[in-house]
């Protein structure tokens, strides 16, 4: 999250805060990143796999009527992480203290 909220409310052992904050999600393909391809005379990037698994998503008889991109082989790829940043409503809770059980 891009900040604390700002109203914390303590009850017993824990804290609660409730409000619009801004959220950052970010998608790195555990670690693999996403690989995009320059389609071939165009300024157009795509990611083949998301590509390829949208094609499979499609009926049989849509999937037949695509032709696929063609890819510009004198552009290297591009690896790169998804960001998403977005203002919405959250509900934080804590633990103010934690003890341990005795056996």
């Amino acid at each position: 999250m891009g900040a604390m909220l700002k109203n914390p409310i303590s009850r017993r052992n824990f804290t609660v805060d409730a409000g619009q904050t801004r959220v950052y999600r970010v998608n790195d393909k555990d670690g693999a990143d996403f690989e995009f391809r320059k389609v071939d005379r165009h300024d157009i990037w795509i990611c083949p796999d998301a590509f390829d698994q949208a094609l499979q998503d499609l009926p049989q008889k849509e999937r037949n009527a695509i032709r696929p991109p063609q890819y510009d082989l004198t552009t290297q790829p591009l690896r790169r992480a998804l960001a998403a940043i977005a203002t919405t409503d959250v509900l934080t809770t804590g633990i103010t203290t934690c003890q341990s059980e005795s056996a």
